[in-house]
C-alpha cells in the first residue's frame, strides 16, 4: 500500500493503519485500524478501531505513535477516517505496541473485536467493556473531550463535514 490515501471502502485498510486529526486545542490525535470485518452486510464499509491515548503537536507519525495504547475501542464507519482524517497516514503493526482488540459484550457474546470468543457469563458484567457502534464524529468528540478538555456543542459537528 502506498501511504497516505484516501480510503473508499474498508477493503483498502490493513490492521495498524494510522490516521491524525486536529482537535479544538490545534493539537492532533490518532485513530488505528485493529480489525476488518470479514463477512456480512455492509462488511465493505465498516472496520474496529481505536482512539490512541496520545496526542502531539503535529500528525502522528510512525514513530511518534510508538507504544501509544488503545484509550478507546469501537467498531467505526469508514467515513469516521473521511470526516476526520482524511487521510490514512501509514501503517504501525500492532504487534509492535501490543494493541489487540479488547475482550468486550456484545448482547450474550464475549467477542475479542469482531471474533466471537465464548458466551456471556454473568461475572462478566461491570468487567468488560460494551462493544460498541462510533458514529462518523464520535472519536473526534471523543478526543476531543479526553486529550484536548473540550467538549464541543452539537452546532459544531456540521464543520467537519464539508
Amino acid at each position: 500500500m502506498k501511504y497516505p490515501f484516501a480510503p473508499k471502502s474498508s477493503l483498502s485498510l490493513t490492521p495498524g493503519d494510522f490516521w491524525g486529526f486536529k482537535l479544538k486545542n490545534d493539537t492532533w490525535a490518532c485513530g488505528r485500524v485493529l480489525q476488518l470485518r470479514s463477512e456480512g452486510r455492509n462488511s465493505r464499509m465498516w472496520f474496529f478501531g481505536a482512539l490512541l491515548d496520545w496526542k502531539g503537536d503535529n500528525q502522528p507519525t510512525f514513530d511518534s505513535i510508538g507504544n501509544a495504547k488503545s484509550f478507546r475501542q469501537g467498531t467505526m464507519h469508514i467515513d469516521s477516517i473521511r470526516r476526520t482524517g482524511p487521510m490514512v497516514l501509514g501503517n504501525r503493526p500492532l504487534s509492535l505496541d501490543g494493541i489487540e482488540p479488547w475482550l468486550c459484550i456484545n448482547g450474550s457474546d464475549i467477542q475479542s473485536g469482531y471474533d466471537y470468543v465464548r458466551p456471556w457469563k454473568r461475572r462478566d458484567t461491570g468487567k468488560l467493556p460494551t462493544f460498541s457502534h462510533w458514529n462518523d464524529l464520535y472519536i473526534w468528540c471523543l478526543a476531543n473531550f479526553h486529550l484536548a478538555n473540550y467538549a464541543p456543542p452539537d452546532e459544531e459537528f456540521p464543520i467537519l463535514a464539508g
